[in-house]
């Protein structure tokens, strides 16, 4: 969670526009899950990492970390649809192993694309994309704070972490057990103090309940516009072509 954060701060694609970055991934997603060519969506998931990595100069390995745990939830769902049962017993089928591959093909690509726009857009820029787009204040402001005290259970439960290992606790299966009831017994009540004295911290600067985002839309460039144009141009190329040959 932190890594995504600090990851969209320093990306070289910051600077982009947030309306053109939220385009690119919201209409690669739709294309990804209606249209579901696998063609396409090799396209979409090679583009999405190299503008992350290559263009966005988002470190590999991080990118990697990251998209670990949706992969390896796709694959065991894609294993899931793969197998079918009936009165001869449990075999796959080619039309089964077809729809596995199309359909974790699918989800990959829409999990790349937002991967994508969480990697090169902070938050802030997002949630202001949609007050400007006339989205009611109360759903950003919840969505804002939601956002926060994640990352403050997630820096409680990181800390926590780090003490139990630093008092050479979870060297055995019982030690790690022990450990980590400790831990989860007590992150809630920590998380809570820490989410109080930041209401408290707010209160005193007289916080009046309402966000005021001073961040402004920066409209898309010319040179944005023609890559939008460019990347929907090849998905309708590439559509095109897998219509023909099949």
């Amino acid at each position: 969670m932190g890594d995504i954060n600090s990851l969209s701060y320093s990306s070289a694609l910051r600077g982009y526009s947030a309306l053109f970055k939220v385009f690119i991934s919201v209409f690669t997603i739709l294309v990804a899950v209606i249209f579901k060519c696998d063609m396409i969506n090799f396209y979409i998931i090679v583009v999405a990492c190299t503008a992350a990595v290559v263009i966005g100069k988002t470190p590999f390995k991080s990118y990697i970390r990251l998209i670990t745990a949706p992969a390896l939830f796709i694959a065991a769902a894609a294993a899931a649809v793969c197998v079918n049962f009936d009165s001869s017993g449990i075999y796959i089928s080619s039309s089964s192993l077809l729809m596995m591959i199309n359909s974790a093909v699918a989800a990959l690509a829409a999990v790349s694309s937002c991967y994508f726009l969480m990697l090169t857009t902070p938050l802030e820029d997002i949630l202001a994309l949609l007050e400007r787009a006339g989205t009611p204040a109360v759903i950003t402001e919840i969505m804002f704070l939601m956002y926060r005290y994640i990352f403050v259970l997630y820096n409680t439960a990181r800390c926590m972490g780090i003490s139990a290992k630093c008092r050479m606790e979870g060297r055995g299966f019982l030690s790690r057990l022990d450990a980590l009831g400790g831990i989860v017994s007590s992150i809630f009540i920590s998380s809570l103090k820490r989410a109080e004295n930041l209401q408290t911290s707010m209160d005193s600067r007289l916080f009046s309940g309402v966000f005021c985002s001073n961040i402004k839309i920066k409209r898309p460039c010319f040179k944005e516009i023609v890559i939008a144009a460019m990347h929907i141009f090849i998905m309708a190329a590439i559509y095109t072509a897998v219509s023909v040959v099949l």
